[in-house]
């Protein structure tokens, strides 16, 4: 699902429009990214052993897959409006946080 590595790119801390789209630049794809190896990700100028560390760990591909759930859950098919959405997104998080 190709959805899930987009949202994962987002997700990765520190990796803001310019380190994202330099990833995919040379990686090739979204996907891709979360498949290529430590070494060839240190290479690319501005990406660290942090942000390394995330890619190779795909935690963020996990947590893009509860993004996209929850999404899916919860469409609301008579409002366009995101903000429904995104109130019950938070109180989710809350609820997901006070388990833990």
């Amino acid at each position: 699902m190709l959805l899930k590595y987009q949202i994962g790119i987002t997700l990765i801390p520190g990796v803001g429009d310019v380190n994202g789209k330099k990833l995919i630049s040379y990686c090739g794809s979204a996907e891709a990214v979360f498949n290529e190896k430590k070494k060839a990700l240190l290479k690319i100028p501005g990406i660290g052993e942090s942000t390394v560390a995330y890619i190779v760990s795909q935690n963020v591909l996990a947590r893009a897959e509860e993004e996209i759930e929850f999404i899916e859950d919860n469409k609301e098919t008579d409002d366009t409006s995101l903000i429904p959405i995104i109130t019950k997104y938070n109180v989710y998080m809350k609820k997901q946080k006070n388990k833990k």
